[in-house]
């Protein structure tokens, strides 16, 4: 279902913005994180703490959060500024 990819700005019917796409691609990575097509969005921080032991790192974790960020103006501005994001993230080092 698409209402899980709706960011609230959408749910309140304002008009569509880049920002939209990049809630879309933040809870497609989560739920590819947590292996679950139909996960809902996270609420708070405990999530990061959950997938730590998978190699979930600090920087990957902040720009993921910026993506769900219920604010639009918290979000990256758009696939531009999500992809300059993602190019700073560490990851951890393989095993």
């Amino acid at each position: 279902s698409t209402a899980l990819y709706a960011c609230p700005q959408q749910a309140k019917k304002e008009p569509p913005a880049p920002t939209d796409d990049v809630h879309a691609i933040g809870m497609i990575w989560y739920q590819l994180l947590k292996r679950d097509p139909a996960a809902a969005a996270p609420f708070g921080s405990e999530w990061i703490e959950e997938l730590r032991p998978a190699g979930f790192t600090d920087s990957q974790a902040r720009v993921l959060q910026a993506c769900l960020s219920t604010r639009a103006d918290k979000r990256p501005k758009d696939a531009g500024a999500l992809a300059e994001a993602l190019a700073g993230v560490t990851v951890a080092p393989p095993d």
